[in-house]
């Protein structure tokens, strides 16, 4: 799956701004996507994360280099949270800490992964898998456990929309 990354930040911009004139009470804090990453930066993170990024991923950051309350206390991580020292270690010391058979159930090796957007606060976080792994491009969702799995960054980044979307609904009173 392609996707006109224009458009559909569009389309993500404008759900987010309608849940913020929802959020009567100011729950969430909001941001817009950041302004895209140079070819250097995503060059400079790969190198970091040791690998080419994915495809998807590496377009999205191509657009918008992250993302910070995409939904709600969610980050989708940039250039930047991919190459600190300090974000890199919060979140492996997080996936350190599950139990090997999370993994072994998912089917994918924990130094497969690179976390790519998380929560500082609830301790999600959400891993694609590098090649060669066979599920390279799955996004997982993993608090403590696999909660959900996405065939891959563009279909995570449509779910985080839709999730905005059903935040939308919530907040006026339709669910």
């Amino acid at each position: 799956m392609s996707l006109d990354w224009k458009e559909q930040l569009t389309i993500a911009c404008i759900v987010k701004d309608a849940v913020r004139a929802a959020d009567a009470n100011g729950v969430w804090q909001y941001y817009l996507p950041e302004v895209a990453a140079t070819e250097e930066q995503v060059r400079t993170a790969e190198r970091v994360v040791g690998g080419v990024l994915d495809g998807h991923y590496r377009d999205f950051l191509r657009h918008a280099n992250g993302w910070k309350k995409a939904l709600q206390n969610i980050d989708i991580h940039g250039t930047s949270e991919l190459i600190s020292e300090e974000a890199r270690a919060h979140y492996h010391g997080l996936l350190d800490a599950i139990e090997d058979g999370v993994f072994l159930d998912a089917g994918v090796r924990r130094v497969d992964l690179n976390v790519i957007a998380g929560s500082r606060i609830e301790g999600d976080m959400f891993c694609i898998v590098k090649p060669p792994a066979s599920q390279a491009g799955q996004v997982l969702w993993i608090a403590g456990t696999v909660v959900d799995r996405f065939p891959s960054f563009a279909e995570f980044f449509l779910a985080l929309v839709d999730y905005n979307r059903r935040e939308l609904k919530r907040l006026q009173g339709k669910t």
